[in-house]
């Protein structure tokens, strides 16, 4: 029986036999080359990227042997904080592989092995290489063989390198992660265009990568045992030139966060970028390239001060840039789609000391209103329209109450808790209680941001709320009603949490379970939901030394968010699973976050932390509650997809209500009068 392995083997294998016998001839005469040449040999070392082996910029020794070993891994990897996983085929185990260092006039010599665990023949073109091919057919070699390659460094620069066994399996193992690049420095190191020598305190190499992973019939990616059993799916995919992922050095998020690139003001940083299939567009976002090689050869002159430079797909280059200022810098390309929503962002963090001459804040933002009268009104407005937003619904509740009265005096409506089949969700009683609470939003002081302050706070009445998250098959029913917007995953389990809904839906829903059960629902303040979790709120002040340097808060809030980074299961989970608190709520600050009706806020203070001035409140991106406080524009129902509009984006989106006790004991104490005795 012929399966897709072995198929796919003698694919490779018929583009082998030509390159075997060449291979077999010339291996000897290679072997004795080297020895007649007497140069001396070094070892190296290779190192996983964003790192470098070490190596010297310039030198004055003559050339040698450079010898390198690469161990082909066909492995499953996770390519996403989502867990999708793409059937990897790499050099050396990462994505990309290795940067190999030499000078011009070495000769590199590279013992190249595939793993007799392996499935597929690999071989291995260098760009570098000058000759037919680049060493592929020379490299061509099956599961448990190894090669020796040997060529001369002829010309300075960066230049890809990748596996390239023949007709299709070329661009399929190309986009299944089998590149890297390899940097042959002048002799006499770095120049620039008027012969001055150039110097780098750091080294970083970035390979950009489009992958192209199937989806099932639902729309979800597809996950398989081997790269052979990806291939048929992967190629159709691969056909439409669309890439699922676009991302820097394997994964989405891989240099982010606790992988950041670290650097310090001052120092000089050479980025080299590698992109074996597409073009890109390398931005620093305020950075610059002070000296681009934007082809990547280092006998050309280097452009200079370059805001974006173009990587053509199948090249490599390299930019030095000197940071001098601190802070967090994204590197991305600026094909924007595809650096935030297919992950092609890295980010820099430097650290030093700020330089106001280069920028500063001459203001905060702020309104330009600030008498007394001006927030008196701003405040009573936002009253007003609150107070609208619940006279609509309860006008929806009165109609729903009065009708059945008119209609009939003694045929009384089934109870609020049981109307239209809707069950009334079980409720916590919380009673007032003094806690410690820092108001939502941005605080600044004298121009320059700082923490909200710590205050004493407690609620006015008591606080009822959902034990538990709203479910799938809970929010369905308003679905099934056509009062609430189809959730995105209409066949997620129905104890599962409802995810990937908005603000505007979780109003939807609160304002159709209002009318069904005759009692206001809504979505919780975030004063509230701080004071339901208990002991699961985590304050979000951050800390730092000068507060007069924006630079260390940046950082500080940089580092917070990348700790918050632990290993959590991105999928929603049943009902129970992150357990109770202690006042008696499920799941709270699990890995769901949820939905407050409190809009962002902006608000300046004096030297006595007394907010005064007009704030700025924008009720378009909503405060969101769980393992950390953030802020979502309210349309959006996946943050992870870029809806994030300050800090680290949610697993997850969803809600719980409260139910509001103001202003319906007359609608209760109504029906009570009216409804007939049992008698």
């Amino acid at each position: 029986m012929i399966n897709r392995r072995i198929a796919l083997l003698g694919a490779a294998l018929a583009a082998m036999t030509i390159a075997v016998p060449a291979l077999a001839q010339k291996l000897p005469a290679q072997n004795l080359a080297a020895q007649d040449l007497k140069l001396p040999r070094e070892q190296v070392k290779l190192v996983a990227p964003p790192f470098v082996h070490p190596h010297e910029q310039a030198t004055k020794q003559g050339p040698k042997i450079m010898e390198f070993r690469m161990v082909i891994e066909e492995k499953k990897m996770v390519i996403d904080d989502q867990g999708t996983t793409l059937q990897a085929m790499t050099f050396n185990g990462s994505v990309p592989g290795p940067l190999m260092v030499v000078h011009d006039g070495d000769y590199v010599e590279l013992t190249l092995v595939n793993p007799e665990t392996n499935t597929m023949p690999h071989n291995i073109d260098f760009h570098a290489s000058t000759g037919a091919l680049g060493g592929g057919e020379l490299t061509l070699i099956n599961p448990g063989e190894q090669v020796v390659l040997r060529f001369k460094a002829d010309r300075s620069g960066v230049f890809v390198y990748h596996c390239a066994p023949g007709g299709p399996m070329i661009p399929w193992h190309v986009v299944s992660g089998m590149s890297g690049a390899i940097m042959v420095m002048p002799r006499e190191g770095l120049k620039d265009g008027a012969g001055k020598a150039l110097r780098y305190d750091r080294v970083y190499y970035i390979g950009e990568n489009d992958f192209y992973v199937p989806r099932d019939e639902k729309g979800k990616f597809k996950t398989y045992d081997s790269p052979g059993d990806s291939y048929t799916d992967t190629v159709e995919v691969m056909r439409k030139l669309i890439p699922t992922h676009v991302v820097f050095n394997g994964k989405a998020g891989a240099l982010t966060g606790k992988n950041a690139l670290t650097s310090k003001v001052g120092e000089t940083v050479l980025i080299v970028h590698s992109q074996a299939n597409r073009d890109s567009r390398p931005h620093l976002i305020g950075g610059h390239g002070d000296y681009v090689w934007e082809t990547g050869k280092f006998g050309n002159r280097p452009e200079t001060g370059l805001e974006t430079w173009f990587i053509r797909g199948g090249s490599a280059g390299a930019a030095l840039y000197t940071f001098r200022q601190p802070g967090i810098y994204a590197y991305v390309t600026h094909n924007l789609i595809e650096a935030v929503e297919l992950g092609a962002t890295a980010h820099f963090k430097v650290e030093g000391t700020w330089n106001d001459d280069l920028r500063v804040n001459s203001k905060y933002p702020s309104t330009r209103i600030t008498d007394a009268n001006a927030v008196r009104r701003k405040r009573r407005a936002a009253i007003l329209r609150e107070t609208i937003m619940l006279l609509a619904i309860k006008s929806k509740m009165l109609i729903a109450f009065v009708a059945p009265l008119v209609l009939s005096a003694f045929a009384w409506p089934p109870a609020p808790e049981t109307s239209s089949g809707i069950t009334a969700p079980a409720l916590i009683e919380l009673q007032p209680r003094t806690f410690q609470h820092r108001n939502a939003g941005d605080f600044s002081q004298d121009g320059k941001p700082v923490n909200a302050p710590l205050r004493a706070s407690r609620l006015e009445r008591p606080l009822a709320i959902m034990t538990n998250q709203v479910t799938a098959a809970d929010y369905q029913r308003c679905v099934d009603d056509k009062a609430c917007p189809r959730a995105t995953d209409p066949m997620a389990r129905p104890d599962l949490p409802v995810v990937n809904v908005s603000a505007r839906d979780a109003e939807a829903y609160a304002a159709w379970l209002s009318v069904k059960l005759g009692a206001a629902y809504r979505l919780p303040t975030d004063e509230e939901w701080a004071f339901a979790a208990g002991s699961r709120f985590r304050d979000d002040s951050i800390r730092v030394a000068n507060t007069s340097d924006p630079a260390q808060r940046w950082l500080a809030r940089y580092e917070q968010e990348a700790a918050r980074e632990e290993t959590i299961e991105k999928e929603p989970r049943p009902r129970g699973s992150f357990g109770v608190n202690e006042n008696g709520l499920s799941d709270i600050a699990g890995n769901v976050w949820e939905w407050t009706s409190s809009c962002f806020v902006r608000q300046a203070l004096d030297p006595d932390e007394v907010a005064f001035g007009m704030p700025v409140v924008n009720c378009g991106v909503r405060v969101v509650e769980g393992r950390h406080r953030t802020y979502v524009t309210d349309f959006i129902r996946n943050a992870r997809a870029g809806g994030c509009a300050v800090g680290t984006p949610p697993a997850n989106l969803g809600f719980r209500l409260v139910r509001d006790q103001r202003g319906w004991e007359w609608l209760r104490t109504a029906r009570a009068l009216l409804r007939p005795s049992s008698a």
